[in-house]
């Protein structure tokens, strides 16, 4: 897959790998670090950066969020985990 965009909170350019994320969890760590998000429909979306620090972004649907995140958190999530892409 190669994503070229300008959406989100900067631009990914590049060859990436990717997976769906399976279920958002308060607890437990993402597989990897993530260089990106991808939210398939609105809603919101809250993430744990590698330096330990939450965001949170209300986000319309197709939106591409850029940074190092290490957790999809369940609580303030309101995208569903089916809808939420995690790249590499």
């Amino acid at each position: 897959m190669t994503i070229s965009t300008n959406y989100g909170t900067g631009a990914l350019v590049g060859v990436v790998t990717h997976e769906n994320l399976s279920a958002t969890s308060d607890t437990a760590r993402l597989p990897f670090t993530t260089r990106a998000v991808f939210c398939g429909t609105a809603g919101t979306v809250r993430l744990e950066t590698v330096d330990g620090s939450l965001a949170t972004y209300t986000v319309p649907a197709g939106y591409l969020v850029t940074g190092f995140f290490v957790r999809v958190y369940a609580t303030g999530t309101t995208i569903p985990a089916a809808d939420i892409v995690i790249i590499k």
